[in-house]
């Protein structure tokens, strides 16, 4: 709920808010972050197992501290 910091008047209407939903929906285009994740994966011909391949081999170099800059 937002703007409840000092209080609300009595029966006052809630506007509830789901801030994980939030954080992940693309607030420009209403679309949250996974469906983008799919729709980028069937343009681009990316499967998950090469994700999942990436995020491995992503996660090996930034435990062995190697600092990619892109």
């Amino acid at each position: 709920v937002r703007n409840v910091r000092f209080g609300t008047k009595l029966g006052a209407p809630y506007n509830l808010e789901d801030s994980l939903w939030s954080a992940l929906t693309d607030a420009h285009i209403k679309t949250p972050m996974g469906i983008t994740a799919e729709n980028l994966a069937v343009k681009y011909n990316i499967t998950r197992q090469e994700v999942d391949a990436f995020s491995v081999q992503s996660q090996q170099r930034w435990g062995q501290g190697i600092y990619i800059d892109f």
